[in-house]
């Protein structure tokens, strides 16, 4: 009867990492971080700042494609966050697989 046990125990499926974490990814869809987006508004500003136009597109990949939401939600916060220093050319705008919005510095 052990033998069985131990048999169940090690049939078990999903291993776990040296970390803790299962082989599982992280249950979050996008997979754009907080630092990354951060980064990329500190390089529109720059180009604000020379009075360059930004054209910010996002690609969705396979099935990325259900999570348009989200991608909006991200374009939009962008937005807010940019808006003290910039005029909106062109709202976020889903072309194919990829969302597009533009923006230009204010005069």
């Amino acid at each position: 009867m052990e033998n069985s046990d131990t048999a169940e125990q090690e049939g078990s499926g999903l291993q776990e990492e040296p970390d803790g974490h299962s082989g599982q990814g992280d249950p979050s869809p996008t997979q754009t971080e907080e630092h990354d987006l951060e980064v990329k508004i500190k390089h529109i500003r720059k180009f604000l700042d020379q009075h360059n136009k930004v054209k910010i597109s996002m690609m969705f990949r396979g099935r990325e494609i259900a999570y348009t939401d989200i991608g909006r939600k991200i374009m939009e916060d962008l937005k807010n966050t940019l808006a003290d220093g910039c005029v909106i050319d062109q709202q976020p705008k889903l072309e194919g697989r990829n969302m597009i919005m533009i923006i230009s510095p204010k005069k």
